[in-house]
């Protein structure tokens, strides 16, 4: 399987000589939670306080006929974000290590780019696409689409 990434609607697939050598692995984002102790109670309260954002690690590489700058411009970027091994879910993202990872790519060919995801993966919507059907009413008939 070949992995890719899909960043505002372009994809890793189109960056010649770019190469994503490993995705994050799927997982939840953490519940972040306030304690709190009472003298005379036993136990403690303790009160959700929604979810936090989590990063997510991409390893990438570069081979052949590659334009560093093409592949650093790619990344540079922040929006939605779809990964190969969950092609149906995007989620909302910002870059935060972009210094990091250019000092690594111009080094050794190979980055991991940390990518600061927020709580939530939202679901793809699939294209709706109607076909033409004829429809007989009183001996006329007329096309909708």
């Amino acid at each position: 399987m070949k992995y890719y990434v899909i960043i505002n609607g372009n994809s890793s697939l189109n960056i010649q000589g770019l190469a994503i050598e490993s995705l994050p692995n799927i997982s939840k984002p953490l519940i972040r939670t306030s304690r709190e102790e009472i003298d005379g109670r036993d136990g403690d309260i303790i009160t959700k306080l929604g979810y936090s954002a989590y990063d997510k690690t991409l390893n990438i590489g570069l081979w052949g006929n590659y334009d560093i700058n093409e592949v650093i411009a790619f990344f540079n970027q922040e929006g939605v974000i779809t990964f190969s091994n969950e092609p149906d879910k995007y989620y909302k993202f910002t870059i935060v290590n972009r210094i990091d990872f250019v000092n690594e790519l111009e080094k050794f060919k190979k980055a991991s780019i940390t990518i600061h995801c927020q709580p939530f993966k939202y679901q793809e919507q699939p294209e709706i696409v109607a076909e033409e059907e004829a429809v007989e009413l009183t001996g006329t008939s007329f096309n909708i689409t």
